[in-house]
């Protein structure tokens, strides 16, 4: 190994100790602790030896007091404008325990006035001294901050001057029963005259509503055709009297819509309905009406008789085909249902089935020739392989098979050395220090050959603060004058020279 001095600088020493801190006896013990602190300074050089803290024990009577709140700050509020949160803190001082409770607090807080319309007042006077005009009424937008108010600060409509007052109230209505008609007045006053419009208005009035007679009732029945038969009316309304009658009554023979009357007989059957069944034994109904001014039907207004509905079945769509595997031949299902109200089942098989196939099954390809694969660099085997071939399936065993017994050598190259790197730097800037140069194997297969590398320099060469370029002889068995140590690093070996003064 060759030695030379290198760099300069300030060798790395201890500065002196701080002052002591605080003592502190948080466990109450009767005996508290505190420390002081030194810092290792200088550029070069080993590092400084020793601890940089040192610990002491101290009278229990200077250490330092539990820990409290200190006094609450100022409020400071989040909005600038309107309502919003205070917030205030505190700070823990001390060196023992913790402080109970929250160092901050908040409230609801207000800074300045937002801006806002005031009520409106009341409307001024009327821009003209006679008829009609103009008159405004106004708001004023209060506050201190925030964005102006929206809409305008005046407001302006129509007034008049020496024309219409108010109009008085509705008279009573001119009748006491049933639709009269009330009136009411205004004046034309002031210093102009001649208003225009009606002084007098008129309005239609109920004081109650007059009675009258409602629609006459239906006829009654005729229970015979010499019998009489009758209708009625009711008076109805709140005040007043209806003239005439409330009850009315005519002979049957001459109660019918020409003047005569008609002797009830029965009318046409109506139309059988649907069977109650929608398959096999129902009933079905007729009805018939009785028909005339007076006198009654013999006989029912309603005919029933059984039914028999015959729906034959019939068979339903086939379904769509559904193999009975995945991969390969099969057969295939397809199925139908017999449907329908009643009768005899459908003729024929409820299914059907045919061949199927679905996908190619899986089988190995021929073996490929023995060659030496593409992953062997310098020496192995012969290998060979197949494919598996189809869409459905896996075939068993392997795809690959090599031979233990058929050696083969891969496109790799021999490993040899490459050229020595230059000189490093020196490894410290003050006093004596090291200083390396490598070089790789390089290639693919085998070893690079071994050689002494270590190279001497006499220590009383060379002086401080300098590096002297050095020579070593190689050593006995070694094949080149450059021969150094060799270190592998994975797959590539490299060899380093230390030069130490």
């Amino acid at each position: 190994m060759m030695q030379e001095p290198c760099g300069s600088g300030t060798p790395r020493n201890w500065t002196t100790w701080s002052t002591w801190s605080a003592c502190s006896d948080c466990n109450r013990t009767g005996t508290g602790s505190r420390t002081r602190t030194r810092f290792c300074g200088g550029t070069c050089g080993p590092a400084c030896v020793g601890s940089s803290v040192d610990t002491a024990t101290c009278p229990a009577s200077n250490a330092t007091a539990d820990a409290q709140w200190s006094a609450w700050s100022s409020w400071a509020c989040d909005t600038s404008c309107g309502n919003g949160t205070g917030t205030r803190w505190r700070t823990c001082e001390g060196t023992c325990g913790v402080c109970p409770g929250n160092r901050s607090q908040t409230a609801p807080c207000l800074l300045e006035v937002p801006r806002l319309w005031t009520s409106w007042s009341v409307w001024g006077e009327c821009s003209a001294s006679c008829g009609s005009g103009t008159h405004n009424r106004t708001r004023t937008c209060s506050g201190t901050c925030g964005a102006g108010c929206g809409g305008a600060a005046v407001e302006q409509r129509n007034c008049s001057v020496g024309s219409w007052q108010v109009w008085s109230p509705w008279s009573v209505c001119s009748i006491s029963c049933g639709a009269g008609v009330a009136a009411r007045t205004r004046n034309c006053s002031g210093v102009c005259t001649g208003c225009g419009g009606n002084a007098t208005e008129t309005q239609s009035c109920l004081v109650a509503v007059e009675r009258q007679w409602s629609v006459w009732g239906m006829w009654s029945d005729c229970p015979t055709c010499d019998a009489n038969r009758s209708r009625t009316r009711v008076c109805e309304g709140e005040c007043g009297v209806c003239a005439g009658e409330s009850t009315a009554s005519v002979h049957c023979s001459t109660a019918g819509e020409t003047g005569t009357a008609v002797p009830r007989v029965w009318g046409g059957w109506v139309a059988w309905s649907a069977c109650s069944a929608s398959c096999g034994v129902g009933s079905r109904g007729r009805s018939r009406q009785c028909v005339g001014d007076c006198g009654s039907c013999s006989g029912n207004t309603t005919d029933a008789q059984s039914c028999v509905i015959v729906a034959l079945r019939q068979w339903s769509g086939w379904s769509g085909w559904q193999c009975d595997t995945a991969c390969g031949q099969g057969t295939a299902v397809r199925a139908r249902a017999c449907i329908g109200g009643c009768g005899p089942d459908c003729a024929g098989a409820d299914s059907s089935t045919a061949p199927c196939s679905l996908g190619i099954p899986v089988q190995w390809s021929a073996w490929s020739a023995w060659a030496c694969a593409p992953s062997v660099l310098c020496n192995g085997f012969l290998s060979r392989t197949r494919a598996c071939q189809g869409t459905c399936g896996s075939c068993p065993g392997n795809s690959t098979q090599v031979s233990s017994s058929a050696p083969c050598v891969g496109p790799g190259a021999n490993r040899t050395w490459s050229a020595w790197s230059a000189w490093s730097e020196c490894n410290t800037t003050c006093g004596a220090g090291t200083r390396t140069r490598v070089r790789a194997c390089q290639g693919d297969c085998g070893e690079c050959a071994a050689n002494n590398n270590t190279q001497l320099l006499d220590n009383s060469t060379g002086s401080e603060g300098e590096c002297p370029e050095t020579t070593a002889a190689p050593a006995a068995g070694s094949s080149s004058s450059e021969g150094f140590p060799l270190a592998a690093i994975g797959g590539v070996v490299a060899a380093a020279v230390v030069v130490v003064v």
